[in-house]
C-alpha cells in the first residue's frame, strides 16, 4: 500500500521558494539567492578587522590552513556581524 504524505496544498511564495504542505507539516522547496553584498565601508572593515586580530591575540580563533583535511571536525565563525551599528568602539 503507498500513501502520499502530500496534501496537494501548494503556496507559491514571493521570494520565489514553493510552500507545500504535508500531514506532517509544511515543507520548502526552491533555490534562494546565497548572495550577500560585500561592505564596501572602509570603517566597518577596519572595525572587523581590529575585533578579529584582537581575538586571534587572545586565541579565541585560530587561522585554519586552506587545507586542513586531517580533523573530523572544524568550527568557523558565523557570517554575522560582529560589531554593533549602535555602539561606538
Amino acid at each position: 500500500m503507498s500513501t502520499s504524505l502530500y496534501t496537494r496544498n501548494r503556496r507559491q511564495l514571493a521570494c520565489g521558494l514553493v510552500a507545500t504542505e504535508t500531514f506532517l507539516g509544511w515543507t520548502l522547496m526552491g533555490k534562494i539567492s546565497t548572495r550577500v553584498p560585500r561592505s564596501n565601508d572602509q570603517k566597518l572593515l577596519n572595525q572587523y578587522q581590529e575585533i578579529f586580530d584582537e581575538w586571534a591575540a587572545e586565541e579565541i580563533i585560530e587561522r585554519v590552513s586552506r587545507y586542513y583535511s586531517d580533523v573530523e571536525q572544524c568550527h568557523y565563525l558565523p557570517h554575522r556581524p560582529v560589531v554593533k551599528s549602535c555602539c561606538t568602539l
